[in-house]
């Protein structure tokens, strides 16, 4: 079968139904037909650049089609493959938006015991809102960052499909609490995959100075990433304005506090 793009053939025996050509995304089901994802990219040994042609058709698409340019735009319900929509998750409340999320975990010798057994719960409660089209990436840290990596050191931020999830899971399951903290190389490492969302989740212990929150600053301008932060505390209610609360601000992003006095193993 010929693609509308007339530089790409399409493989046989791939997404089945085919009657389009590659998007950038990934799996979306339309009434009447079904894109081809980067996933089958991947599988039948296809360039990645492939997907990216369409860009070039896509009025001839939406011709094809009928109504494809509203699923095409975002439509459809949030977290659905059909809709090929931004999905909506959230950790202790905090709601992050977007296709691409970077899950930033505190994994210090303060976060031992509840706090660190509670963050993981709802770091893996938040997977399950995700679906095949979404891509999430995975860091813990103290001194130093420990990362979720399924593509052996590729660096390449993985999709939610069901086994990623459980991969994931196994994952952050073995993490546990040691050592100090420093937030500064684990903020840049998470702020290159640049994702719309960072789920940022630390205490403010060790505050971090004005020149690193300008650092960050700085290197978020490219990737303006929503810096969502959980701060962790003992306290009945966090300090008002304090620093974690800023890079949540001037980022976009939302703040949360949790009083981990309450938490349970």
């Amino acid at each position: 079968m010929r693609a509308l793009c007339s530089k790409v053939r399409v493989p046989r025996g791939i997404c089945t139904k085919v009657k389009t050509t590659w998007l950038t995304s990934a799996w979306r089901t339309i009434s009447r037909s079904r894109w081809i994802c980067f996933r089958c990219c991947q599988a039948n040994r296809l360039p990645r650049t492939a997907a990216r042609t369409c860009r070039t058709c896509l009025g001839r698409a939406q011709r094809r089609v009928p109504d494809a340019g509203k699923f095409l735009s975002g439509g459809g319900r949030r977290g659905s493959p059909s809709g090929g929509g931004k999905a909506r998750v959230s950790v202790f409340g905090i709601e992050g938006i977007g296709n691409k999320f970077v899950y930033l975990f505190d994994r210090s010798s303060s976060m031992e015991g509840p706090p660190l057994a509670a963050a993981k719960r709802q770091l893996i409660e938040s997977l399950r809102s995700l679906e095949s089209v979404h891509q999430f990436h995975i860091i813990f840290f103290n001194t130093r960052t420990q990362a979720f990596d399924i593509t052996g050191g590729g660096r390449r931020i993985a999709f939610a499909t069901d086994r990623n999830k459980q991969l994931a899971a196994n994952f952050v399951g073995g993490i546990v609490a040691d050592g100090g903290t420093d937030r500064l190389i684990a903020l840049r490492e998470a702020i290159a995959f640049a994702p719309d969302v960072i789920f940022f989740l630390t205490d403010a212990d060790d505050p971090m100075p004005a020149s690193e929150l300008a650092d960050i600053a700085r290197a978020n301008r490219r990737a303006r990433a929503a810096i969502c932060v959980i701060e962790f505390g003992r306290r009945q209610a966090p300090s008002p304005e304090n620093f974690l609360s800023e890079l949540a601000r001037e980022s976009g992003g939302k703040y949360g506090y949790v009083n981990t006095t309450r938490l349970t193993q």
